[in-house]
């Protein structure tokens, strides 16, 4: 997959910025997904928005409990695997070098929804 990096450091900040090139169809594919969740959960406890004061007051947010990236979805599987996790480990071994090692952002124990 083709992408560009940039990673500057703003103290105490470190920011990494990514841009992927040919993921049209991947986005359409997961705005698809997130819309379909947001309209079968909007009025459920599975809409953190529901509960209290929150910036996304009135749309959807999935709740604490939801873990998107352990959704059992071929568009989620392939964003965690392709894009989110290598983005995270690039990210990790800038910022933390060889400590980068003992880190592990792919850790993907927990329930499947």
């Amino acid at each position: 997959m083709q992408y560009t990096q940039d990673i500057e450091i703003h103290y105490p900040t470190t920011v990494m910025q990514r841009q992927f090139e040919g993921v049209e169809e991947l986005n359409s594919r997961l705005f698809t997904l997130l819309h379909s969740m947001q309209t079968r959960f909007q009025d459920t406890a599975q809409n953190a928005v529901n509960f209290g004061l929150i910036s996304t007051q009135g749309g959807y947010q999935t709740s604490s409990n939801l873990n998107l990236f352990l959704l059992k979805d071929e568009v989620i599987t392939r964003f965690r695997d392709e894009m989110v996790l290598p983005s995270a480990r690039a990210y990790l071994e800038e910022v933390f070098g060889e400590q980068a090692a003992d880190m592990n952002p792919g850790q993907t124990d927990g329930p499947m929804y």
